[in-house]
Order: structure tokens, then C-alpha cells, then sequence
């Protein structure tokens, strides 16, 4: 049973016990730590990437982290963000959260264990400049991606899959330097670093991207560190955290100044400029600055307000709509806009203010606000349809990375990366349905055009030679 567990869970799970009693509402908190050790138990698979599992964690985190910071701080976290108690909507993200990882582990079927020594097989015969070379030229698609779509409006959420390609190639290209004893570990060190300080100078927190999907590459390597490396990422999980409170606090006055004032959510000022009004804005905060800032990204991740306002809005004072959302989302993909130029853009601030009655920002002010997908559901089809909607939802999940990972055109090495790029989509409760179907839907349409025409003609020794696919197959 233990070693169906990912490493260090079972002493988080005892350290998050405590801190449930210290807390008013231990069954609740106790009910979270199970499905905190449930669903990871489902979804933890050696020796692939573990986006499956973040997926899950992270949602868990967004759906439960007030119950825990709350104890230690003896306040509600998000005081005065919650319109009303976010109690009863956590027992709802809970269920639904089980019920997702359900679906998931069901759809995604057994972990393929020679699929692994598969990969280890390519990796070995495959030199590591190579993948290298891959990553450069998806990364030279990425650049590109953005000047079509700009001339090409319709093509813009096709081409936003070159980004997750790039992210692809660089998951492939750490799980090779991990994987390999003799691989340039300082070749890596220095695309990590360029990946870091890139998204540094962007609207978004993006630099958080490259830490996700090197610690995807990595475990997927099985990559194991001694006491000193163990130490590193300790260092490097405070970092983290420390970098998150600081873009919190200083996140709104650096956007103003990027984007000249102007209601977008784009860059405006130079990449110089940018780094030097994050450095100035950092260089005047003080320790209260960065406590405030903490207490902000934990209350942005802690994404159950508006779900909860959902929750007493509807059905007290709207009804359910029986499914008008997920029609929405189901057809927009069928829609492409380059033969619909005229499909409605979605607005998911206009949502939030009319199922909740909270008038927040949107479109005019250059900010879009979700409900998120649970709040969809369930403002759809209420609280049982909502839970059954979510397990189809885990079903699609599953499906989706099965296909990835072992499928005919993409398994091996290359499933690794692009189910790694694809399943990010899907990490956070916060995004709405249509957006999230109808990008996960586009990026596995483009996907399969890819890996069906693109790599055996162009990257045919990223798949797996005839004679290890026969060894697979024969174990499975």
C-alpha cells in the first residue's frame, strides 16, 4: 500500500492532521486529508509524468486551503472575499473532486509499466543534443505562432498549441538529461534559466510554468536526490512560495505600468523595462508587504468564493439552466472561428455577476473572472448533476492521457511530452467550461495532426522502434 503512494505524502497528510485540529471545523478538514490520500493513491504513476496527480493536488489545494490556513491564522482566509460561508460549496469541490479522480483513474486504465522501459530504451540510443535541437526549433514555432495568429485571426487558438509544444520538447529534453548518467546536466541549467527569466517580463506569472513542467520531466526521469539535493528542493519549494508573495503584492501596480494604463492584458513596455519595474517594486517592500502578499496568492489560489456564492444564488434566485453552459462549451469547438468569425467571445465575468450577484470587473476593464468549471456544473445541473458531470469530465480527462501516453502514434517519449503540455490545461477549478473543453479539445485535434503526419515524416526517431513495441506489447 505504501509504495502505491507518492513519496512524502503520508507526512504531509499527518503535519495537515494537526493542523485540522488546531481548527473549528475538523471533520471537514479530516474528510479533505482522506480524499487528499484517496485520490493520490488513485492517480500516482511511477515512473511517468505525474500531471494526473498535480491536476488533483493542485484542485484540492484551491478547494480546501482555507480550512487549513484559516487554523493557523484563527481567521477565515479570504475574509471579506467569501460572500457567504464557503462550508457547504468545500463538501461539494470535495465530492466532486473525488468523483473526478474516479473518472480519471477508470478512463486512464493501469499504469503500463514497459511503456517506461520503452522510453528509458529511446533515451538511451537517442544522443541528448538532439532532443536540445527539438526544443530550439519548437521554441522558434512558439515565437512564431503568435505573428500568424496576429494576421490570421481565426487560426489564434490553434496556434496557441505551439506553445504547449514547446513545453512538450522541454519536458522530453529534461527527462532525457535526467535520465541519461553522462548528460549535460549545464546544458539544461541554462535553458532553465533562460525559460525563468523569460517569463519574468510578461503580464502573467509565468515563471511558475517552467518550475511545473521541470518537476513533471524530472520524476518522470525517476530521478532520485541524495540528502543535499533533497535539501535543494526544499529551498527551491520556499523560493517558490517566497516569488509567488512577492508578484502578489506587487502584481497590480506592475500591470499598470506594462500595459500603459490601457484596459489589455498585454506588454506594452520593453523586457528591460519590465524587469526594472519588477526590481523597483520588490526593492520597496518590507516584511508586512510580504506578509500581505502571502495572504493574497493564498487567498488567489483558494478559488472557492465564487462557487460558493453560486451555491446560495442558485436555485434561491435563478434557477439551474439545464445545461445552457455546457452546451456553450460543447459547440464552440465545433465553431471554429475562422468559418464563424462571428462566434461570441466568451465572457466569463458576465457569468459570475449573474449567477452569483457580485459585480466584478470583465471585459471592459481588460480582466475576465470565472466562475470556474465546478461553479458551471453545478449551476447547471445542481448538486447531483453536478457530481455526475464532473465524473464525465474525469472520463475525458482519463481518455485524453491514455491516448497520449500509449497511444499508437504518440507513445513513448514523445506521450510523455505532450501529455504533460495538454493535462496542464486542465490543473485549475478556476477556469471555465468553455474555455477548458474547447482548449482541450483543439490542442488533441492539432495534436493528432502532429504526431499522425508531422513526426513520422519529419521526427520519426521519436517513436519507439518496431522491436521495443513488440517487447511491450507482449508484456501487456
Amino acid at each position: 500500500m505504501l509504495n502505491r503512494l507518492p513519496p512524502m505524502l503520508l507526512p504531509v497528510s499527518v503535519l495537515l492532521l494537526v493542523m485540522a485540529l488546531l481548527g473549528p471545523n475538523v471533520l471537514l478538514a479530516s474528510c479533505s486529508i482522506l480524499i487528499l490520500v484517496i485520490g493520490s493513491f488513485l492517480l500516482w504513476r511511477p515512473l511517468e509524468p505525474p500531471v494526473l496527480l498535480l491536476i488533483f493536488v493542485f484542485q484540492w489545494t484551491q478547494a480546501s486551503l482555507h480550512i487549513f490556513l484559516g487554523a493557523l491564522t484563527r481567521e477565515p482566509i479570504g475574509s471579506g472575499y467569501f460572500t457567504a460561508d464557503p462550508t457547504y460549496a468545500t463538501w461539494l469541490a470535495m465530492i466532486g473532486l473525488l468523483f473526478i479522480s474516479i473518472g480519471i483513474r477508470v478512463a486512464a486504465g493501469p499504469l503500463r509499466r514497459n511503456n517506461a522501459l520503452v522510453v528509458r530504451q529511446q533515451i538511451r540510443h537517442i544522443p541528448q543534443l538532439r532532443f536540445f535541437k527539438i526544443y530550439l526549433v519548437a521554441v522558434a514555432v512558439a515565437l512564431l505562432a503568435p505573428l500568424i495568429s496576429d494576421a490570421v485571426p481565426g487560426l489564434r487558438q490553434p496556434l496557441q498549441v505551439a506553445v504547449a509544444l514547446k513545453w512538450a520538447a522541454y519536458v522530453i529534453f529534461t527527462v532525457a538529461t535526467f535520465s541519461k548518467p553522462h548528460a549535460s546536466r549545464s546544458l539544461w541549467l541554462l535553458v532553465f534559466i533562460v525559460e525563468f527569466a523569460q517569463g519574468l517580463g510578461g503580464y502573467f506569472s509565468n515563471f511558475k510554468l517552467v518550475l511545473i513542467y521541470t518537476l513533471l520531466g524530472i520524476m518522470a526521469a525517476g530521478y532520485r536526490p541524495g540528502p543535499f539535493r533533497l535539501a535543494g528542493a526544499v529551498l527551491l519549494v520556499v523560493v517558490t512560495l517566497l516569488l509567488g508573495s512577492v508578484w502578489s503584492h506587487i502584481k497590480q501596480d506592475y500591470r499598470t505600468y506594462v500595459n500603459a494604463g490601457k484596459a489589455t492584458q498585454q506588454v506594452a513596455t520593453s523586457y528591460i523595462d519590465s524587469l526594472s519595474k519588477i526590481v523597483e517594486l520588490t526593492g520597496r517592500m518590507d516584511t508586512r508587504d510580504l506578509q500581505n502578499g502571502f495572504k493574497k496568492m493564498a487567498s488567489r489560489i483558494s478559488y472557492i468564493g465564487f462557487f460558493s456564492a453560486a451555491t446560495k444564488y442558485v436555485p434561491s434566485r435563478l434557477p439551474h439552466t439545464g445545461g445552457s453552459i455546457l452546451l456553450d462549451a460543447v459547440s464552440r469547438p465545433l465553431m471554429p472561428r475562422l468559418f464563424f468569425p462571428d462566434k461570441s467571445v466568451i465572457d466569463e465575468s458576465a457569468l459570475v455577476r449573474k449567477y452569483t450577484g457580485i459585480q466584478v470587473a470583465g471585459m471592459r476593464q481588460g480582466v475576465s473572472i470565472s466562475l470556474g468549471f465546478y461553479g458551471d456544473s453545478y449551476v447547471d445541473f445542481g448538486i447531483y448533476g453536478m457530481v455526475f458531470g464532473l465524473l464525465a469530465w474525469g472520463l475525458f480527462i482519463g481518455f485524453a492521457y491514455r491516448w497520449l501516453m500509449y497511444g499508437r502514434y504518440s507513445r513513448g517519449i514523445l506521450g510523455y511530452g505532450l501529455a504533460s503540455a495538454v493535462m496542464y490545461q486542465a490543473f485549475g477549478i478556476e477556469v471555465s467550461s468553455s474555455k477548458l473543453f474547447g482548449g482541450m479539445v483543439t490542442a488533441l485535434l492539432v495534436l493528432w495532426v502532429f504526431s499522425r503526419f508531422v513526426v513520422p515524416r519529419y521526427l520519426a526517431w521519436l517513436r519507439p522502434a518496431p522491436t521495443s513495441l513488440a517487447v511491450q506489447q507482449s508484456h501487456e
